[in-house]
């Protein structure tokens, strides 16, 4: 994870993989964002990509950004000086889970 030397704010969050996978309905991945306290608290999803045709439904273009889908909940884009941002990835089936690149762009506030 990343710990933050300062408080801010998340503005976009992308995963560029090095490979294409296409969405499927039974055979896919999940991959989310969180934010952390960093003392040991539970995880609050801050960003999610799906290629889950039934539920997020993106296929994922090799050395193409797709955007990851920000929470709704406005508070948990903002992180406090010492919180972390993780990354998680799960395996729906044997996809192949594809290695990439997050980005995050935060402001400073």
């Amino acid at each position: 994870g990343q710990r933050m030397p300062a408080a801010c704010r998340v503005v976009s969050m992308f995963f560029t993989p090095t490979t294409t996978l296409a969405a499927h309905g039974s055979v896919f991945l999940t991959a989310l964002l969180a934010k952390r306290d960093g003392a040991g608290g539970a995880a609050a999803t801050i960003g999610t990509i799906s290629t889950d045709s039934g539920a997020g439904n993106v296929s994922l273009t090799a050395f193409t950004p797709a955007a990851f889908v920000a929470t709704a909940t406005a508070a948990d884009l903002v992180f406090a000086a010492g919180n972390v941002l993780t990354f998680k990835s799960t395996e729906t089936s044997t996809v192949a889970t594809p290695l990439g690149k997050v980005t995050v762009l935060v402001e400073w506030i």
